[in-house]
């Protein structure tokens, strides 16, 4: 047992709490929020109570740990085994396999994860409840997860949404993501954005073309890499752009927030220790106003729509 009650083992899963099944269990998916548990939603906290068995990471179970009592709570040895192979996800390496090798890898992988979700039902089918913890919301960037339910029906699934880092980190810098005219709020991440994930390949047209209209950009897992991200972002938009990077967001007791421009945004945060959790958001709405009345490029003309006279 590890210090937050999470079994070290790679084995089956096993031990779950004994009681009478008065129907078929379910397995839950639910977002644990930020990194606070003030974060947490009712239907979160409710969920946990009811659950048999919790799959989950340190750092999140500490966030529900006075909710977790002593219910069976395993680590997540099992996902590093079926997700990473030499400590990155095995899906990055699907672009250097050719597509027989490609195949055999996807069939070999879906195979094991099918083992793993056939554990997971026979404890569902004596009546209990798996819950899976995810930070944040799992409905963004969870790839994992939404992999091994592709192993389960859509009823014996459920997903109880939790406060993303986008909320929290607007919420810190006290900001509307739509505010100053912007058409759009985009969340993406790095290397997906500038096409150089997986089987896309180098793609300018994307940011090229969402630099010609007026939105709020905001980037997941940045944190390692501010200062390369913002050079390739300077040749689509413009190097004053308001910039700004919060490391921790939704975390009362880790939170930090860095702004600037595109152009000095790199070194704001170059001392800056945390190199994960990181949201980068680029946009107009960082500095205001709400409305804008005016708009040089043509693409927001609030003035008409909102009927605002200027003096």
């Amino acid at each position: 047992m590890c210090e937050n009650g999470i079994r070290n083992s790679a084995g089956p899963l096993t031990e779950v709490s004994d009681h009478t099944a008065e129907k078929h269990g379910k397995l839950w998916i639910v977002g644990v929020g930020p990194g606070d548990p003030e974060h947490l939603t009712l239907y979160a906290v409710e969920t946990i109570k009811k659950a048999d068995l919790i799959l989950t990471r340190e750092e999140d179970a500490a966030i529900v740990k006075q909710y977790i009592g002593g219910k069976k709570v395993e680590g997540p040895e099992r996902w590093e085994l079926l997700w990473n192979e030499n400590g990155i996800p095995w899906i990055r390496n699907l672009p250097e396999l050719n597509a027989d090798e490609r195949r055999r890898k996807i069939d070999s992988k879906n195979r094991e994860r099918d083992e793993y979700a056939d554990e997971l039902k026979s404890i569902m089918a004596t009546g209990r409840h798996v819950v899976i913890l995810d930070g944040g919301d799992p409905t963004v960037f969870s790839l994992f997860f939404f992999w091994v339910l592709e192993a389960f029906s859509p009823d014996q699934v459920e997903i109880v949404p939790g406060i993303g880092a986008i909320s929290a980190a607007f919420a810190a810098l006290k900001i509307c993501g739509n505010a100053a005219g912007a058409r759009f709020v985009m969340q993406t991440e790095p290397k997906m954005f500038l096409g150089e994930r997986l089987f896309s390949g180098s793609d300018k047209a994307l940011p090229a073309s969402l630099a010609d209209h007026p939105g709020t950009v905001v980037f997941y897992m940045a944190a390692d890499g501010i200062p390369q991200l913002a050079e390739k972002l300077k040749k689509y938009y413009p190097k004053d752009m308001p910039a700004a990077v919060v490391y921790n967001a939704g975390n009362v007791k880790k939170e930090k927030i860095y702004k600037g421009i595109l152009d000095t945004i790199a070194s704001v945060t170059e001392n800056e220790e945390e190199k994960w959790l990181g949201l980068f958001i680029l946009g107009q709405c960082l500095e205001g106003p709400v409305i804008r009345t005016t708009d040089p490029t043509g693409c927001c003309k609030l003035a008409a729509a909102c009927k605002v006279i200027e003096e």
